[in-house]
């Protein structure tokens, strides 16, 4: 029997799936009690993406062995496939209750908390199955990982979920430990980036941030096909082209550097972005030409504006907004004239897009901010697009974008106008900074790393004053403590 269970294992590693149906179905038929083939079945639907009946199978292994472990874990990552995780966390708990510390149950239960966002429990449980790797030398056979990569994987974890409490220090052992045991997975990289960046070791954080573009969701553009561009002059006659990527607020950020890379190369420059802030750039930027991401064309050398910071000696904050200072966007004309004529105008955006990872945290529910709406002598303008069909009726009856822009350009205009903005971390607010319009930024109590973890001001927009949550997910503090302060305000606005 174990020859059998060895090949099909084999067969299901080499994605030969029907091979090895067949040949759990020829032994199920000789011996329909053993539990080790049942198990062997319920991996094998897992891997073909069918976690009812890997279920189903699972749950016959352990009515003929009811005390297997592995089967308990292994049924339970089936119920969360399935999508009950109720199910799925009592199952992992019910075999640490019967083996406190075992490895794959403690690393499973604590992804499954994190995914939730209970950090504080997913924490201990992920510190268990560190500890427990220690007196497991097979490391997770469940996960297909074994030694070095099993520490590096659960380290990872650990150090990610301190990341998202805010606790880049603690984050960063166990992130650079899994880096060390595993320095070509990316995700272990680019955790590790975030990390630094976020306590302030903008230096080392470089050289690991450089794994992102192996990642989904993250990779270059369509249609690079010259040299990585290393940061010196080319040739006469010669093109490059620089790219934004990720999300409007990160090509908005780095844009600044355009110029001093237009002053180190003395051919063509080309800039291909989002085709929302086409228009835009192509006023604001010393480049020959703006072009659509998806429209790039033939070049002799390329380089993400991500990579300006070190191609171009900038690797501190501090250093690239001296090189390169904001403001450094203008609007493309006057204010539009819908504006409202009286009062401080104050413009407001609580939620960032949708697509984006950290937009769960980042993004503030509209009734949180209704306390703001009734301080006398503002004139308040939604800059939310769209406002989504969850905004209290005060936020709804705004005047806003709705029909009136197409393009950051159209936008730019708009916050040109107003006497502030108030709004989370989204490419709007990237906007009113590097227009040098007064922002106030609302920061989740884990933000993205380019804020840091403290401080009320912002190394890259001057003009920005940054209101922090107390803790995670505390909106309410920091609504109040911007209303105090814009109505401390008032009288100079």
């Amino acid at each position: 029997m174990d020859d059998v269970l060895a090949r099909v294992a084999g067969l299901r590693r080499a994605g030969r799936f029907g091979e090895a149906r067949a040949l759990v179905a020829e032994a199920l038929a000789a011996a329909p009690r053993n539990a080790d083939l049942w198990h062997a079945e319920g991996v094998l639907c897992r891997a073909e993406g069918r976690p009812g009946a890997a279920a189903r199978a699972f749950e016959k292994a352990l009515e003929l062995a009811p005390g297997r472990l592995e089967t308990r874990v292994a049924l339970g990552n089936a119920r969360r496939l399935m999508g009950d995780s109720a199910a799925a966390e009592a199952l992992y708990r019910a075999v640490l209750a019967d083996r406190p510390g075992h490895p794959t149950a403690s690393l499973n239960l604590g992804t499954l908390l994190a995914d939730e966002d209970r950090l504080e429990e997913a924490e201990g449980h992920l510190a268990a199955a560190l500890a427990a790797l220690d007196s497991h030398p097979e490391g997770l056979p469940a996960w297909g990982l074994e030694g070095a990569e099993a520490r590096a994987h659960v380290a990872t974890g650990l150090g990610t979920v301190r990341l998202r409490q805010g606790r880049p220090a603690a984050a960063l052992p166990l992130l650079e430990e899994a880096h060390r045991l595993t320095p070509d997975d990316a995700t272990t990289a680019f955790n590790l980036a975030w990390a630094l960046f976020a306590a302030g070791r903008w230096t080392e954080g470089w050289g690991p941030y450089g794994a992102r573009t192996r990642l989904p969701g993250l990779a270059p553009p369509q249609g690079l096909v010259g040299r990585r561009w290393d940061g010196t002059p080319g040739g006469q006659g010669e093109t490059l082209l620089l790219y934004g990527e990720q999300g409007l607020g990160d090509t908005l950020q780095f844009a600044r550097l355009v110029g001093l890379a237009r002053a180190r190369w003395p051919g063509r420059l080309e800039l291909a972005v989002h085709r929302p802030l086409r228009r835009l750039l192509r006023r604001a930027v010393p480049a020959d030409t703006v072009l659509p991401l998806d429209a790039i064309g033939p070049h002799h050398a390329q380089a993400s504006l991500l990579d300006l910071p070190v191609l171009l000696g900038l690797p501190e904050p501090a250093a690239m907004a001296a090189a390169a200072p904001a403001p450094y966007l203008k609007a493309p004309g006057p204010p539009p004239d819908w504006l409202p004529a009286d009062g401080c105008r104050v413009g407001l955006v609580w939620r960032g897009g949708a697509d984006n990872r950290m937009d769960r945290i980042r993004s503030c529910p509209p009734e949180a901010l209704l306390p703001l709406l009734d301080l006398p002598g503002v004139s308040w303008v939604s800059l939310q697009l769209p406002r989504g069909a969850d905004s209290p009726p005060p936020l709804a009856a705004l005047p806003g974008l709705e029909g009136r822009v197409d393009d950051l350009a159209e936008t730019a205009r708009v916050i040109a106008g107003l006497d502030l903005l108030i709004g989370v971390d989204t490419a709007v607010t990237h906007l009113a900074g590097a227009l040098g319009v007064p922002t106030w930024l609302l920061l989740a109590h884990a933000p993205d790393f380019r804020w840091g973890t403290q401080g009320t001001r912002s190394l890259w927009y001057p003009a920005a004053r940054l209101f922090r949550q107390p803790r995670r997910g505390a909106w309410a503090p920091l609504v109040r403590a911007v209303r105090r302060g814009l109505a401390s305000c008032l009288e100079t606005c």
